[in-house]
């Protein structure tokens, strides 16, 4: 994203920001913010990869589209704030080693970005399916399914951005930047609104659909497992909320480098060389920095909302083996089987008198819950 920013910035003459600005953005944002949100974004997701993957996991739906998300999370921490870091400190200019470094980093950089927003936007859907639609988990949220539309988006994402690998490339002067006038105006006024739509505005939409589901279906779903089990479900209901807030922050952190990209060249045409020095030099990598966030804090984001995943990282830093066999996104198969205990549930009130009635109201949900149930209706 900020390759464009950066190249917009050729046409201007030089202006020197105030030192406060030039402090934060140089200093503190490219020098150590990058560096920082690199580090902890790779052992972030490189540690979710390693939780999500194991035995007890990897057959959770779930589980494989956030390893799926963490693999793309990754390559844009790699070729994003990575390789900016290393260009403000280092002096190397990666893109600028040859034209396919030039292409590959562009095209990797946006593939993988726009490939998270929609793989998040999946997820969540999947995950809105089976609160809303619990009897369709064990057909419809499968891993094989779940494998097929990760592939899905993955080619077709990196497909709509093939045309980085034709369009980017060395100028005159070796800058890595677009190779026509033509495909620079596609770049400046038409690209811009594509990432818009594509990367933002229609996962959001899916997103904020999906999150309107999952938020009204576990209101219903509380008040309807507390009246049956007459437990806390606090910790059934993780999984969900996890997704939730992974969503909120998604939108406040990639929404607002999407809007500036829009408006961007607008902005060239109206304002002098000093105030767009100023917008592009403080305001550009802030809120570039702000976007490469979103792709490191994820797995902060499970530990502060998931006990289950909590529970995962300890055992992983202190080498214990897990004294549970559930998974940490097994909450599909509970969704089930709640469905399932609420028609059993209501099949017997139906047929028994109320003392039968209040003796069933406390039964706990378990295995042994629902062999109980189908025991008595049979009877």
């Amino acid at each position: 994203m900020d390759n464009f920013t950066t190249q917009s910035m050729e046409f201007v003459s030089p202006v020197t920001q105030s030192d406060e600005q030039e402090f934060i953005s140089t200093f503190i944002v490219e020098k150590i913010y990058k560096i920082v949100i690199t580090v902890i974004g790779l052992i972030g997701n490189g540690v979710t990869i390693i939780i999500l993957t194991n035995k007890r996991n990897r057959r959770s739906s779930t589980s494989i589209y956030l390893t799926a998300l963490a693999v793309s999370d990754i390559v844009i921490l790699i070729f994003g704030p990575f390789c900016d870091w290393i260009e403000v400190m280092f002096k190397v200019i990666i893109r600028e080693h040859g034209t396919f470094a030039c292409k590959l980093q562009t095209f990797m950089h946006y593939s993988s970005s726009s490939t998270s927003s929609w793989l998040l936007a999946a997820v969540t859907i999947e995950k809105a399916v089976s609160v809303k639609f619990p009897y369709w988990v064990r057909s419809s949220c499968t891993t094989r399914i779940t494998f097929i539309v990760i592939i899905v988006t993955w080619v077709i994402l990196y497909a709509v951005n093939v045309h980085f690998l034709l369009g980017m490339g060395h100028t005159y002067n070796n800058v890595c930047a677009w190779v026509s006038i033509k495909y620079q105006n596609f770049g400046m006024y038409a690209l811009p609104w594509i990432d818009f739509c594509l990367c933002f505005a229609i996962p959001f939409i899916f997103i904020s659909i999906g999150n309107y589901i999952i938020i009204r279906q576990l209101a219903v779903s509380r008040a309807q497992r507390k009246h049956l089990t007459k437990s806390k479900v606090t910790r059934h209901l993780s999984v969900s909320l996890i997704l939730v807030l992974v969503n909120v922050v998604f939108t406040l952190t990639v929404g607002p480098i999407y809007i500036f990209s829009i408006i961007d060249p607008y902005l060239f045409k109206h304002l002098n060389a000093e105030e767009l020095a100023h917008l592009k030099g403080f305001w550009g990598p802030m809120l570039n920095g702000l976007w490469e966030m979103n792709a490191a804090v994820n797995m902060v984001l499970y530990i502060l909302s998931g006990s289950k995943f909590r529970r995962e990282v300890i055992y992983l830093i202190c080498c214990k083996k897990p004294n549970r066999e559930t998974g940490v996104f097994d909450n599909g198969v509970l969704m089930s089987r709640i469905y399932t205990l609420g028609v059993r549930r209501q099949q017997f009130l139906q047929q028994n008198d109320s003392n039968s009635c209040i003796e069933m109201q406390d039964l706990r949900y378990s295995n042994d819950g629902l062999r109980t149930y189908d025991a008595r209706l049979k009877g």
